[in-house]
């Protein structure tokens, strides 16, 4: 049997500023990593993003008439929904915004004043067609129990008035 040696070399140990520097290097590349986003390769929302900044290098590159030319030609109902419910909105708070400013008593918008912007809403729904009735119907689907609270306690303190002769 043969005997096979290995050379060894002297093994010494690490000054004090080594052994802190590695320490403080191991330290900072967990941090890293700890850090470090996970790739995702999936239909995530981050995925949304992505798809925004592509069609804003896109717009960039082309007028907005031609944007509006090519987006004419998508042919997918979720796409155009999510467009009309982006514009309703947009109409409904340039609406409200113009309504406020012509109500409004310098910064603040008080009862009075949104009491009669809600008229204003009222109005231009019947002007397009909504009867009374439907609009008291609507009004029913109001959750918010604060609303109905106010209106119960008004009209009850307002018929308790009128039917002791107070007016």
């Amino acid at each position: 049997m043969s005997t096979v040696s290995y050379p060894c070399e002297t093994y010494t140990e690490p000054d004090p500023e080594t052994v802190q520097l590695l320490a403080a290097l191991r330290k900072e590349a967990n941090r890293q990593q700890d850090v470090t986003p996970s790739l995702v390769f999936s239909d995530s929302p981050s995925d949304a993003h992505v798809y925004d900044l592509v069609c804003e290098a896109e717009h960039a590159k082309h007028s907005s008439l031609e944007i509006e030319r090519r987006r004419a030609k998508i042919d997918s109902q979720h796409y155009w929904e999510l467009e009309v419910d982006f514009l309703k909105t947009a109409l409904m708070d340039k609406i409200e915004t113009m309504l406020r400013q012509k109500h409004a008593k310098g910064t603040s918008t008080n009862a009075k004043a949104l009491r009669s912007i809600a008229s204003e809403y009222k109005r231009k729904l019947q002007r397009q067609g909504c009867t009374s009735s439907q609009i008291r119907e609507r009004r029913k689907t109001i959750k918010d129990r604060k609303y109905w609270e106010i209106e119960a306690n008004h009209l009850f303190r307002q018929l308790d008035t009128e039917s002791h002769g107070i007016t």
